[in-house]
């Protein structure tokens, strides 16, 4: 028996010269397909299209939330992270094993701090919170400071001590001058 030796182009039904276009012409095709389907779920479960405007959210998301009756930027901004993310519940016995409860994001690439972002641009677009309000973390220094605190901490000797060689640290008085002490 004989067996006919097939190209993998033929057997694609590709030429060779556009193997490449084609093939992610394809992928295009089949996402966007993919795509369309989730928009049609997501409306038949009743998800509203506002939460589209939170970032980082997609539409395989809306279907999860859809599933798990979170149909609109209130539900959302009503979640907690622990409802996005899941939690882990640790028994007092001893040897106990932990229980970890799913969250509505279970499988997704969502950490604690993204469904915390999620939740936190719910609230804004609703107004429940002025972003303007959020204080923004300063730059911190090699010790926790500041970076303006500390470069205004460091401290050039007087030149009179300086050439005095003092090696003690002399105290500080009220107005923040340095007093003199003689030994």
């Amino acid at each position: 028996m004989t067996v006919k030796f097939k190209d993998y182009y033929e057997v694609l039904g590709v030429e060779r010269s556009a193997t490449a276009e084609e093939i992610q012409a394809r992928a295009r095709d089949y996402l966007e397909k993919l795509e369309q389907e989730r928009d049609a779920k997501r409306k038949e479960l009743g998800v509203a299209d506002d939460l589209l405007r939170v970032s980082g959210v997609n539409t395989a998301m809306l279907v999860t939330f859809g599933e798990n009756e979170i149909k609109s930027l209130e539900d959302l901004a009503d979640c907690a992270t622990d409802d996005l993310v899941g939690w882990v519940e640790r028994k007092k016995e001893k040897g106990a094993e932990p229980i970890k409860h799913k969250g509505v994001l279970d499988g997704y690439d969502v950490d604690r701090q993204g469904a915390e972002e999620m939740i936190l641009a719910a609230r804004i677009l609703l107004g429940w919170i002025n972003p303007e309000d959020l204080i923004e973390p300063e730059p911190e220094g090699e010790e926790g400071e500041t970076a303006e605190a500390s470069a205004e901490t460091v401290a050039e000797p007087d030149s009179a001590e300086a050439a005095a060689g003092a090696s003690e640290s002399q105290p500080e008085t009220d107005d923040g001058s340095t007093a003199t002490t003689t030994s």
